[in-house]
């Protein structure tokens, strides 16, 4: 028989977008260096075990629907790239100043490979940070302990520069300009750390800085408002250098979750305002960041409730023309806190009903793919709540040149065992000012019998910065298809380009040949996650004996659903976890010598 395959490049797609699957969202992960938290998860690795780490981790974020990266490359003065201004991160290679052996630069790589899956990737540094521990370990001569200490505060237990000094605001400046000049950055993004916290925390009557403040006072009299003002000076200098040279990297910083005591009316705790001096309200004012993260870990309910917190941000947010992307804790599901996963499932799902809540970026990688996979965070944003690719939303003050190149050479084969189908295309020319030739592609599926005309974020497929993708399909075979393909061309802010001549593809099989190909399929189960009943669908190409089991994360077997001999067809088990805990379970079907595994989420 014949299968067509329409393959056609759009250039202009109205997506139309619903509250459950936006086409445009921030869906980002923080990949914390410092004390190897995420990555290097061994500073005595060599370089390509590190190289790999970090893809595996890419590739379990891209899988669970993240589509930027916030890569830590600034601990404490010190660089997780090749900087002109500061050491090689103790945290990189086990000695400060020492470059990687065989050398690399993880901050080159990790754009590259980010933007390869579709993602983007957001510098992320800690501004005043020298020392998070004093004399943890040994310090290279070349960081600022050693070769300014001049330049530093001693508060407590740990070393900062002093924010009141010209020189810290120049040397941050010219650090963030240096990764924004040599690295295809997609942003650059600051943490909470300013001025330090409790219990190394500076009062209005601590002396650390009191000569400083003599010395560059500006005229302030308050030595508060002094201090804040210190962090606004630095925040415009750096945005207004980012803005003046590539206009197009976003800058955006994460600050403590509560602005203020008793801001809102009932929320009570410590604040960022009158203990680190940070004033995010300024930075809105004065329109000095793109977007703003605060770190809203909190449940709901209490005295930090997580809806009276993130409404009130986005109040903030929203009249200032800027983004909110709430910061959420999965770290939380660690002790002592031992958050249930539905708690940072139903945060997301609260933000989707707030026009002015662009987003999340979840602190942090390993709890969201590794340490605690268990509790089924990752497979429930893969299955549900990011179940359909998106774009990082458009910021409507950033002005971008539309791309103009035409994308050509669309075309499409059918893979010898008969279950995927290969796109390809040729790469956009993007040239646009300042070396900007970023081009991503979102691959849109439709389904012809029904297909109205209009594609929606419903058909996309894909969201990738490749010129190839390929699909799977676990059940419907290919003589049943009526599919066409659609490829959209995207730059930054979510920029579009224009539209391709169509390009049919007759695929010549047979219906013999595709069965034999098709061979044993297990589908993935439905509903997932579920409560507490599921379905799992299994085909068989001829009669075989079968055994399907179920298993929980440590290998344990939980329940014998189908076991003996099983016609050839489609077959479907019930599956009931009314007696089983919250997490994410396994189930193997063993058929005709062939082994299949698939996960399902049980959420409770």
């Amino acid at each position: 028989m014949k299968l067509l395959l329409s393959i056609l490049a759009l250039m202009l797609i109205s997506v139309t977008a619903t509250a459950q699957q936006p086409a445009e969202e921030m869906r980002g992960v923080w990949i914390a260096t410092v004390a190897n938290l995420d990555w290097p998860t061994n500073r005595s690795i060599n370089s390509e075990s590190q190289k790999l780490t970090l893809t595996n981790q890419m590739d379990d974020l891209k899988e669970a629907g993240i589509n930027t990266i916030i890569f830590q490359v600034r601990t404490e003065g010190d660089a997780l790239y090749n900087s002109n201004f500061e050491p090689w991160s103790y945290y990189l290679t086990g000695t400060e100043g020492v470059a990687p052996d065989p050398y690399w630069d993880p901050l080159e790589f990790a754009i590259e490979e980010a933007h390869k899956r579709g993602m983007e990737l957001h510098a992320w540094l800690n501004p005043y940070r020298a020392e998070r521990v004093i004399d943890l370990y040994p310090r290279a001569d070349s960081h600022v302990t050693k070769a300014n200490p001049e330049m530093l505060l001693t508060s407590g237990t740990i070393r900062i520069f002093d924010p009141g000094l010209p020189e810290t605001k120049e040397l941050i400046t010219n650090v963030v300009m240096d990764i924004v000049r040599r690295y295809d950055v997609d942003g650059i993004h600051f943490d909470d750390y300013f001025y330090p916290y409790p219990p190394n925390n500076m009062t209005t009557t601590s002396t650390q800085d009191a000569q400083t403040f003599q010395d560059h006072n500006r005229g302030f009299t308050n030595i508060a408002d002094w201090r804040r003002d210190n962090i606004n000076r630095m925040v415009e200098a750096v945005h207004d250098s980012i803005k003046s040279v590539k206009p197009h990297v976003k800058f955006g910083i994460s600050p403590f979750g509560i602005y203020k005591n008793a801001t809102p009316i009932g929320v009570v705790g410590m604040d960022a305002y009158s203990v680190i001096y940070a004033d995010a309200l300024a930075w809105l004012n004065d329109e000095t960041v793109d977007y703003l993260t605060p770190q809203l870990y909190w449940q709901f309910g209490g005295q930090q409730d997580y809806a009276r917190l993130s409404r009130w941000w986005s109040e903030q947010t929203g009249p200032a023309q800027r983004h909110l992307y709430t910061g959420n804790a999965p770290y939380r599901f660690a002790s002592p806190s031992n958050w249930p996963v539905t708690e940072v499932l139903d945060q997301l799902d609260f933000n989707r009903e707030n026009p002015d809540i662009q987003g999340n970026i979840l602190f942090r990688s390993r709890y969201v793919t590794g340490l605690f996979i268990s509790k089924g965070l990752a497979d429930s944003l893969e299955t549900r709540v990011n179940r359909i690719p998106a774009v990082p939303p458009q910021l409507d003050w950033i002005s971008m040149e539309p791309i103009a190149d035409r994308v050509e050479g669309v075309t499409s084969q059918l893979t010898t065992d008969g279950n995927s189908v290969e796109l390809s295309w040729n790469p956009v020319q993007v040239n646009r000012a300042n070396g900007d030739s970023l081009a991503f592609y979102l691959v849109y599926r439709v389904d012809n019998d029904d297909f109205d005309g209009t594609l929606t974020e419903d058909h996309v497929v894909a969201l990738t910065g490749e010129t190839t993708f390929r699909e799977t399909f676990a059940s419907v075979r290919p003589q049943d298809m009526n599919y066409s393909y659609y490829v959209q061309v995207l730059g930054r802010n979510a920029t579009v380009g224009p539209v391709s001549e169509p390009s049919d593809v007759l695929v010549e099989t047979s219906l013999e040949s595709v069965q034999i190909a098709a061979d044993i399929v297990l589908e993935q189960n439905y509903p997932n996650p579920f409560n507490p009943t599921t379905q799992i669908r299994y085909h068989l190409p001829e009669s075989s004996v079968v055994q399907l089991t179920v298993y929980d994360i440590t290998g344990r077997v939980v329940s014998v659903l189908e076991s003996g001999l099983r016609s050839a067809g489609s077959h479907s088990v019930q599956f009931n976890a009314s007696e089983l805990a919250s997490g994410m379970y396994l189930y193997t079907l063993r058929a005709g010598g062939v082994q299949l595994t698939g996960k399902m989420t049980l959420i409770k």
